[in-house]
């Protein structure tokens, strides 16, 4: 909830507060969803029963697994850290202009590489050896995960818009849902990269966030990333979506195991 009021916030220097109220109602109403309805536990009984049951939202494990790593408190502080003082540093040099498009390329690329969030998988090696035992759907845990790092991506996107417009008295507009909506695709997509090919041969958190492969669903999104600030956001949002629908088209028909295991 908090961050539902903090995008409302954030929003409405750039529009009219009814716009900002809707998107409040929609995070809080896609939360309110996630927390009450999809929950662990919940198989159907054939007979009633005075067992008790403990029953524990999906989204709200996930995002205590999340923060309960220092390691990922302490990268995703460090990544946001070192995008503000990128951000504030390239709108205060003397002398020198910066295209729109190359600083939200510099500012979404970084964002995209944040690992914790986008190595969820990778990094819940735990999580794969009781899956198949949670009376849950896998589609329910990716859903749970993409919300969990798309709320923490798009929360560091709304702050380095509004101190650009605090600022810097950026006029960002409709072009800041269409570098949202960019910036949600590429965390979808690296995280269904994740999920395909996830890395699983390290012993420690920190083995894997040195692992090199982590780099490679980054280079992956790049190319549409230039695309869209660099010449088309249009054909950008094909190229990704095409891309989606590459991966999953692969995932169900050559993919033979995934994170999950063998299918």
């Amino acid at each position: 909830m908090t961050i539902s009021l903090l995008l409302a916030l954030f929003l409405s220097p750039f529009f009219n507060k009814f716009i900002s109220l809707v998107v409040l109602i929609l995070v809080l109403l896609g939360v309110s969803i996630f927390t009450n309805f999809i929950k662990f536990n919940v198989k159907k009984r054939k007979k009633p029963t005075k067992a008790t049951v403990n029953e524990i939202s999906i989204l709200k494990w996930e995002f205590k697994k999340f923060f309960i790593e220092k390691t990922n408190v302490i990268g995703i502080i460090s990544m946001f850290l070192f995008l503000n003082i990128l951000n504030y540093n390239i709108e205060s040099i003397d002398g020198m202009t910066v295209e729109f498009g190359l600083k939200y390329f510099l500012i979404l690329l970084i964002i995209s590489s944040i690992s914790p969030l986008n190595l969820m998988f990778s990094s819940d090696k735990e999580l794969r050896k009781i899956a198949t035992y949670m009376p849950v759907k896998k589609r329910s845990i990716f859903m749970a995960k993409i919300l969990v790092s798309t709320l923490i991506s798009q929360f560091f996107l709304s702050i380095v818009v509004f101190i650009n417009e605090m600022l810097f008295q950026e006029k960002l507009g409709l072009l800041y849902f269409k570098v949202s909506i960019l910036l949600f695709f590429l965390t979808f997509l690296r995280l269904k990269l994740d999920m395909i090919k996830p890395i699983l041969d390290y012993e420690d958190k920190m083995e894997l966030w040195r692992n090199p492969k982590k780099y490679l669903s980054l280079m992956i999104v790049i190319p549409p990333l230039f695309v869209a600030v660099a010449l088309n956001f249009y054909i950008s949002l094909v190229i990704i979506l095409s891309g989606c629908l590459v991966l999953e088209l692969y995932s169900q028909l050559y993919g033979k195991e995934d994170f999950f295991g063998y299918k």
